[in-house]
């Protein structure tokens, strides 16, 4: 069994939420492309051009959202895992030693 320290799966849920925010950001600055200042022969292929890394940018982002949602459930889970294990220890043992 692989044991990731709780520190490393906050961090990465972070960094991917971090990740998310700047595929977002690059995202929203194509959408705000001027292609059209670029004159008659070259804006349709650099609207394509545009519109398709946008597209590839909002996939990406919802995917580094979905692995920052994944991570965060995970730790929720560990959490509450280690909270029942730790309650079902303390019925074991004496009432003494709790």
């Amino acid at each position: 069994m692989t044991q990731v320290p709780f520190s490393v799966i906050v961090q990465a849920a972070r960094d991917w939420d971090e990740q998310a925010d700047v595929l977002h950001s690059a995202s929203r600055n194509l959408a705000q492309s001027e292609v059209s200042e670029l004159g008659p022969r070259v804006a349709a292929a650099a609207a394509r051009f545009v519109e398709t890394w946008r597209v590839e940018l909002d996939a990406l982002e919802r995917e580094a959202i979905s692995h920052s949602q994944a991570l965060s459930a995970v730790r929720l889970d560990f959490l509450l895992t280690d909270q029942q294990a730790s309650t079902d220890l303390r019925d074991l043992v004496p009432w003494a030693e709790r």
